[in-house]
């Protein structure tokens, strides 16, 4: 008998060792505790990697400072913006009182392009940057991700927030970072997550509600800048030298140009996107 319970006492300790759910009941917190725990460790991570990685120079102060600033456009017809169904979950309905199209592609009359993401693609070789204090916001708001196209630094938190009274699920589509996928059933609901690798992009989706999709530029350094209606971008406090700048729209990929700026200098480029060729 006494030997059975052994026995018995012995296999339940390795199905506690074996099953995470049992062994930490803090994984299935759903107000988001946890997950700020793990952003905090994320980014001692990415700050312990950034110590280790390289000896550049840490740029706290530009000497005589250039600024590369343009407009990007699209030239020619731009697609016809399609209406996103909200049938399948009514509380999405009611937050819009007019139809809601999809932003996949979003050009104004005048060909001004938004929600391009423009960076320095090369040119800073090993410098480094100062992190910036807080956190970068990234909401869903009306079943939309707000903002859909945004840039953070390598190793700086993310909030997310739901401000809808509705199920959502931030699932995160990595190359370089870690992938994860968080379920946010509650109005109000924060978290913070941090990618410690630079990537350009990291797709964000909501497996619930599929017309949801963000993108996040992770980079190493401060000069990026994703467009607004009017399509104009300026990246300030540049180091003088030459450039590789890159401009990335989710559905027609990364253009690129080179420019060199001198000491106290300012220059204008433009980025031209096309229809893909057939």
């Amino acid at each position: 008998m006494v030997q059975r319970l052994m026995a018995l006492l012995f296999v339940g300790i390795l199905m506690f060792s074996a099953n995470p759910a049992l062994a930490d009941e803090d994984e299935e917190d759903e107000f988001g505790f946890v997950e700020e725990e793990q952003a905090a460790q994320e980014q001692a991570q990415a700050e312990s990697e950034d110590e280790e990685s390289g000896s550049g120079e840490m740029v706290t102060e530009v000497k005589d400072p250039a600024v590369i600033k343009g407009k990007v456009t699209f030239d020619g017809q731009g697609p016809k913006p399609k209406k996103i169904k909200m049938d399948a979950d009514p509380t999405c309905m009611v937050m819009h009182s007019e139809p809601v199209f999809r932003k996949e592609v979003l050009i104004s009359e005048d060909g001004s392009f938004a929600n391009v993401f423009v960076y320095v693609k090369e040119g800073l070789g090993g410098m480094k940057f100062p992190k910036p204090d807080g956190a970068a916001k990234f909401d869903q708001i009306g079943c939309e991700y707000t903002p859909r196209v945004f840039g953070v630094r390598a190793g700086q938190p993310i909030e997310i927030i739901n401000s809808d009274a509705t199920l959502h699920n931030v699932h995160a589509i990595a190359k370089e970072n870690d992938d994860f996928n968080i379920g946010m059933p509650v109005k109000g609901m924060k978290l913070k997550k941090t990618f410690n690798k630079p990537e350009t992009m990291v797709k964000m989706v909501c497996d619930v509600h599929p017309w949801m999709n963000g993108y996040v530029g992770v980079m190493t350094h401060p000069y990026f800048f994703t467009t607004g209606k009017d399509g104009v971008f300026e990246l300030p406090n540049l180091p003088p030298g030459e450039y590789t700048i890159a401009a990335w729209q989710e559905k027609l990929g990364e253009i690129t140009q080179k420019i060199k700026v001198g000491p106290n200098e300012t220059k204008e480029i433009s980025f031209v996107f096309t229809r893909p060729k057939k």
